[in-house]
This record gives structure tokens, sequence and C-alpha cells, in this order.
């Protein structure tokens, strides 16, 4: 299977079997995670989404992080990068750690999937996720 035939969410499987069905609105999203994975799904498939670009063995995302929140979450859209505050200090690498667990959490994916490639020490990261 084309590596484009893929769902965005990681899952592996093929869109249309996949959050194709949630994001077109023919079915709901049957669980929480279903649902965070189908939202990430449309981010990525949407023409104004520049911070989601897909990569030969999954996907490359822009991350613009703001750390010592109160808590992790995703806040949209911040120019060509997606926003996203961290619950974690950026001390000791501890900011970039919250990052990968809080992204690999919402995608359904495990941590060995996610990884901070580009700006370890900056608040705008590269982070590489692996589909499949």
């Amino acid at each position: 299977m084309a590596a484009e035939d893929l769902c965005p969410c990681g899952s592996g499987n093929p869109l249309e079997r996949c959050c194709g069905p949630i994001v077109g609105g023919d079915k709901p999203a049957p669980t929480a995670e279903r649902l965070m994975r189908s939202r990430f799904t449309a981010f990525a498939l949407a023409d104004d989404a520049p911070w989601a670009r897909r990569t030969s063995d999954g996907w490359s995302l822009t991350i613009r992080v703001q750390p010592g929140a109160v808590r992790s979450e995703v806040v949209g859209p911040h120019g060509d990068a997606l926003r996203i505050r961290i619950a974690s200090p950026p001390v000791d690498g501890k900011a970039n750690a919250e990052l990968v667990r809080f992204l690999a959490e919402h995608l359904g994916l495990p941590a060995r999937s996610v990884e901070v490639v580009r700006g370890q020490t900056s608040r705008t990261k590269v982070v590489r996720v692996v589909s499949g």
C-alpha cells in the first residue's frame, strides 16, 4: 500500500477504513482516542495545515511549544507550526519528554514512534511521527 493511501493518524490503516468516515461525517468516533486521531487527520489533510508534512515513514510535525503550562494541551495553529502547551518546565529535556508522551498518547502510538528530531533546546521543534 502506498504511503499516501494510509491514514495520517498513524494507525497504519487505509484512510477510508480508519479516520476518513469520521472526518467526512459519515460516522461518529467510537472512542475519545479515535476522536483525537480523526482531529489530527482532519488537520493533516487540510491545505491550511503547513505544520504537518507526510514523509516516507509517517509524518513530520512543526510544533511551537509553550513549556511550564498548567496542563498539556493543543492550542491550535501558530503560523507554520502547531502550538502545544506542555505541563513540564524546559529543564533537562523534561518538556521534550512530555511533548513526546503527550503526542504519543493522543495519537494512540507508542512513545518510541514519536521523536523530537530538531529544536531540542528551542520552542520551535520538528517532531517525527512514525506510522504503523
